[in-house]
């Protein structure tokens, strides 16, 4: 595949309002029950001592802090993956997350952005490899279980909902990476829906500084650098590769000796940034609130 696409936490911001890592602490969720009510509560007085206690630092950190000193259950893992799940939840008495395959899918707005820019992709540049460092499901809302595979073609990712439950298999031809894991995967397998994220018992790397993604999806890693020696083009939308990121510039830098073009898709300028992980200098820049000009 000729051109490979990184989506960011800008992608997901652009497309369906999700929180870029600055601004997850916003509490922007709906308790299902006390027992939430009563976690949110928790974190939310932790943020406010913490921000108090340690004034200018980021989000990242007070992620780490928490993990350490609120050590009864893993409260700020829990948050970050149920504040993400929000927005794809269905039903009041009786509430779950969307299915992959569901009408709540299709028909949510920030998944049909999603699904729009991803065919637009298609349309101009060919069928592409997608790396994403997101957690959210918006790329296998937008394509659905026909349109991507996590890098094995064919792979069982959990079954159909009650009544009518059947496995489900991703034959896609979109390869999908998930370079930091994912709302809808645990230590047990994949899920057609995010419940684990719901739960905060999904398989992610937490977003902070000292992370070590590559790691634990080690597999996924290994075949992301396989796309990207292979691309000669490469879309990066939202993604800022911030210095602290040190494995995924890695990842970016040691691969990508054969990229002819890289398009940056941002509302900031993020070309100082790409040349200190990129030895190609062909970049062009779109911002996103602008309109998306591909060719």
């Amino acid at each position: 595949m000729e051109t490979v696409v990184l989506l960011g936490a800008g992608f997901s911001r652009w497309a369906a309002n999700l929180p870029l890592v600055s601004e997850l602490f916003d509490f922007a969720i709906d308790p299902g029950n006390d027992r939430e009510a009563r976690r949110l509560e928790i974190v939310r007085e932790a943020y406010e001592k913490w921000t108090v206690e340690c004034p200018g630092a980021n989000n990242e950190e007070f992620i780490a802090w928490a993990r350490l000193n609120l050590k009864r259950f893993d409260y700020a893992g829990w948050y970050v993956t149920r504040r993400l799940t929000d927005p794809f939840i269905s039903g009041s008495y009786i509430r779950r997350t969307f299915y992959i395959n569901s009408y709540y899918a299709r028909e949510n707005h920030g998944v049909g952005r999603a699904r729009e820019f991803l065919e637009k992709i298609e349309a101009t540049y060919g069928t592409p490899a997608i790396l994403t460092a997101n957690y959210d499901l918006l790329v296998e809302y937008a394509l659905s279980t026909k349109g991507f595979h996590y890098g094995k073609p064919g792979e069982h990712i959990g079954s159909t909902p009650y009544p009518y439950i059947q496995p489900v298999y991703v034959t896609g031809r979109v390869p999908l990476l998930k370079l930091h894991g994912s709302l809808s995967w645990s230590v047990d397998g994949k899920s057609t829906t995010s419940r684990y994220g719901m739960t905060g018992k999904c398989l992610i790397v937490p977003p902070m500084a000292e992370k070590s993604p590559n790691k634990t999806f080690a597999w996924e890693w290994a075949e992301a650098g396989k796309y990207l020696r292979d691309a000669k083009r490469l879309i990066v939308f939202g993604f800022a590769f911030n210095p602290y990121d040190l494995a995924i510039r890695s990842l970016f830098s040691d691969n990508s000796s054969n990229l002819e073009e890289i398009i940056s898709i941002d509302k900031y300028d993020q070309r100082a940034r790409l040349a200190e992980v990129f030895s190609c200098t062909n970049v062009r820049t779109i911002n996103p609130v602008e309109g998306l000009i591909l060719q």
